[in-house]
């Protein structure tokens, strides 16, 4: 089982998940205690559904209902 900071892997998880895909086993250390481990996944491992909630846009009605740069020159024009 291979050992690593929390530094350390952030540094380079690419390449410890490379690692870990390969079959090792990956104990991760925080001040030299143990907090994770990271295994690899049994072969055949799926996910049993897709995610219920697809994010969804909003239409919304625009601020301006002319074009911005029309808006702004009506602006200019009035203060002068």
């Amino acid at each position: 089982m291979n050992t690593i900071a929390i530094a350390e892997l952030k540094a380079h998880l690419s390449a410890e998940l490379k690692k870990v895909r390969a079959g090792a086993t990956l104990l991760i250390m925080d001040r030299k205690q143990p907090v994770a481990r990271i295994i690899p996944l049994t072969s055949g491992l799926t996910l049993s559904h897709r995610a219920s909630r697809s994010p969804q846009w909003i239409a919304y009605e625009p601020l301006l209902q002319t074009d911005p740069l029309v808006a702004l020159e009506t602006e200019r024009a009035d203060s002068w």
